[in-house]
Parts: structure tokens; sequence; C-alpha cells
């Protein structure tokens, strides 16, 4: 069997925009997630639901324990805690983003295939730190997006108020994801 290959490129692709290349970029890493969790063994994927849904329970019992324990605390000793917690959570979200960012930055598979494909390399960084936003979206929701919502049923907030946890939680998640990509860098640079 002869394989035949077709002739090099002459000329070069016309260059794109930096959305074009983001959006391209974006699809094919959501191609390529989907097909690894689809060619996961079942047994895989029946344990993976086991423990989400176990997780799930167990966030309820401890948020009901920790609203009927906070219900005496006073307002201004809750906000104090909710400061802290979420502290915890951004303190959280450098330390599981730092090993998130060596991962997809330097780790990854196809790092090479992307710096020689004629894509911009702002947009394989982006779509790279989109992948390490992901990975540290359920440390968001476990010290910021919580805690605020069961503050918010605690004091009977107003709707306004979960409208600024959502961007509290999103905004703390951006910091925590950009510090750990910068101090790897850094320590990348160092090495």
């Amino acid at each position: 069997v002869k394989i035949s290959l077709p002739p090099p490129i002459g000329v070069p692709p016309p260059p794109q925009s930096f959305i074009q290349d983001f959006i391209l970029l974006t699809k094919n890493q959501l191609r390529v997630t989907w097909n690894k969790w689809k060619y996961r063994p079942k047994g895989t994927l029946i344990l993976t639901a086991i423990f989400l849904i176990g997780l799930i329970g167990l966030i309820a019992y401890i948020g009901s324990l920790v609203y009927g324990l906070i219900d005496d605390i006073p307002f201004e000793m809750g906000q104090r805690l909710l400061g802290s917690v979420f502290m915890s959570g951004l303190i959280a979200q450098i330390f599981f983003g730092i090993t998130a960012a060596f991962t997809s930055l330097y780790m990854s598979e196809d790092l090479e295939l992307l710096f020689t494909a004629p894509v911009s390399l702002k947009a394989v960084f982006a779509v790279k730190s989109l992948g390490v936003i992901a990975s540290n979206l359920i440390i968001a929701i476990l010290f910021v997006f919580l805690p605020g919502v069961f503050y918010g049923l605690l004091f009977k907030a107003g709707g306004t108020f979960y409208l600024i946890v959502v961007l509290v939680t999103f905004g703390i998640l951006t910091i925590g994801a950009a510090l750990a990509e910068l101090l790897n860098l850094v320590v990348m640079r160092i090495v």
C-alpha cells in the first residue's frame, strides 16, 4: 500500500483575527474533552457520577448544619466570617491554579501542535487559561458562591446581593487563575 501525501503548501494561509483563532481553538478543545469523556470506561463514568452525587449531598448536609449553627451570630461577625471564607477561597484558587496552570501550559500533549499551527500564540494561551479557570470552578463554587448564598439566606438579603455574589465568584476565580498563571510563568522563567 502506497501512501501519497499532498505537496507542501507554498503560500501560508491568510492570517485570522484573534477572535477567530480563539473560537476555533475553543471548539477544538471542547471536542477533545468530549471525546475523552465519551471513550472512558462505563465504570469510571458511574463512579464519577456517584462521587458527584455524594459531593452534592455532603455540601447540602454541611450547608444545613452551618446554616443552623450560625443563626445566632451577629451581622458583623457574619461579615468577618464571610470575608475569611472568601480569602481562603482566593488562596485555594491560587494553590490549585498553580498545578492546573503548570499542567495546562507546560505538560499538555498538544502544545507543540498548537505552536506550529497557523494560530496566534495569544489565542493558544487564552484557551489554556480557560482550561485553568474551568478546573478551578468547583473551588470557587465551594469557597465563594455557596458561602455567599448561605450568608444571604441567613440575613435575608435582596436579589442584588446574589448578583454581587455571582460577580465576586467570577472575580475571585479570574484573579486566582491569573495569579496562578503569573506565578507559574515566573517560576518557569527562573528555572
